[in-house]
């Protein structure tokens, strides 16, 4: 064979390396668009958590609540885990599922926390006593809204550099706020020194 004559081996080969270029650069567009398209879904889940949340019907439900934690003067009202209202449930209830999505991969964790850290803090400082009174008849009992809590302060931590904490004077400056304006988005919890 003289230089630069072509075979069919060569030939066959430089067929076989275009082959697997486009098939790769095929793999790499593809894989971006799975993960676009999943970033897109993530996205729309939180609207569509966001929208229930921000319903008319969910906000009367955490109004009744801050009513009830509330009393004329605007403190807090102790209460018994074992007694606590029925709105307190529904609230616990959609945060656990907030929780499953993320857990499953189905929601971003830091847009989860742009949208809704606000009252998750809040929610699982009050609901404490009442996640360990349901857990003592079922261990796992609202563990989905414990991870999700616990992923919520993380973040926070990382973004503050320090704890978030919540304090009595924040949760009653919290169920002043849900009682008066409960369609409004609300602030960021800020951690306290």
């Amino acid at each position: 064979m003289k230089k630069g004559e072509f075979t069919w081996e060569s030939l066959t080969a430089l067929g076989t390396l275009i082959l697997a270029v486009g098939t790769l650069i095929t793999v790499i567009v593809m894989t971006v668009q799975v993960m676009d398209a999943r970033d897109m879904d993530r996205t729309k889940n939180l609207i569509d958590l966001r929208k229930e949340f921000d319903s008319s019907e969910f906000a009367s439900v955490r109004q009744s609540l801050a009513a009830k934690r509330l009393d004329r003067n605007g403190h807090l009202i102790p209460w018994k885990s074992n007694e606590a209202p029925p709105e307190a449930y529904e609230i616990l209830n959609f945060f656990d599922s907030v929780g499953m999505l993320l857990d499953k991969g189905h929601l971003n964790a830091d847009d989860v926390w742009e949208q809704m850290s606000y009252w998750i803090s809040n929610y699982s400082e009050d609901f404490k006593n009442v996640i360990a009174e349901e857990e003592k008849y079922d261990p796992y009992a609202y563990s989905d809204f414990k991870k999700l809590a616990q992923e919520i302060y993380k973040i926070s931590e990382q973004k503050y550099k320090q704890p978030l904490s919540i304090p009595q004077d924040d949760l009653e400056d919290f169920y002043h706020y849900e009682l008066k304006n409960p369609l409004v988005s609300s602030p960021k919890p800020k951690p306290h020194k």
